[in-house]
């Protein structure tokens, strides 16, 4: 997570505020969120917004939620159910407009139209 903080930062430099898009049924949602916590922390960014999605509506609820925080950026969990929803969640980070990290590149591949 520290990795993809950083990579964020450099490619969105004026990233302030970043959000964690988690699943609460994944085993490894908290742990991924605390280590990305940590690192913005450590970089003396303000708090990381967290926000908890487990089925399709709730992840367009999440990403409504965070345009409305004014977030700068969202890192997606490292996880299996988020893989599967991978179109929908790429379609609403280019709809929003918001810069997103993935944790593999069939995100990416599934943006490109």
């Amino acid at each position: 997570m520290a990795k993809r903080l950083e990579l964020v930062v450099e490619l969105v430099p004026q990233a302030k505020l970043v959000s964690f898009l988690g699943n609460p049924n994944s085993p490894i949602s908290e742990a991924q969120r605390r280590e990305l916590h940590d690192a913005v922390i450590a970089k003396g960014m303000p708090p990381v917004v967290a926000v908890k999605a487990s089925n399709p509506s709730e992840i367009s609820e999440a990403f409504a939620n965070l345009v409305q925080q004014k977030v700068d950026a969202i890192i997606v969990e490292a996880d299996s159910y988020f893989q599967s929803q991978r179109e929908l969640i790429v379609t609403l980070a280019a709809r929003y407009a918001l810069p997103t990290m993935y944790h593999s590149r069939e995100y990416v591949a599934a943006g490109l139209w």
